[in-house]
């Protein structure tokens, strides 16, 4: 049944394993505010070609998030443009006058 429909493990799951995070927070089982885990979609989809179609749908899985059509600039925009946000707000925060965070016991 999950090979004709295998969206009806990978919704449960993907939410499941996003969302473990908060969930266990809220639980007060581990010592967190709880948030989203991002990576867990993508584990799901890849636990869903496991279970569904094999090694053959994995390979072809995580052979497609490595093979993207797009040139170097757009790798590092993607990946400096948050560093360059963060310290953009930093700064004009400090020149703000705004005092740095105390240290967390």
């Amino acid at each position: 049944m999950l090979k004709r429909r295998p969206l009806l493990l990978f919704f449960p799951l993907a939410f499941l394993l996003s969302w473990y995070p908060y969930i266990l927070g809220k639980m007060h089982l581990v010592r967190t505010s709880g948030g989203m885990n991002p990576l867990g979609v993508m584990v799901a989809a890849v636990v869903v070609a496991a279970v569904c179609y094999r090694a053959a749908a994995v390979k072809e899985l995580l052979g497609r998030y490595l093979r993207w059509r797009i040139g170097w600039s757009n790798y590092m925009f993607a990946l400096l443009l948050p560093a360059v946000i963060v310290t953009v707000s930093a700064t004009i925060n400090v020149l703000l006058g705004e005092r740095s965070p105390p240290e967390r016991s």
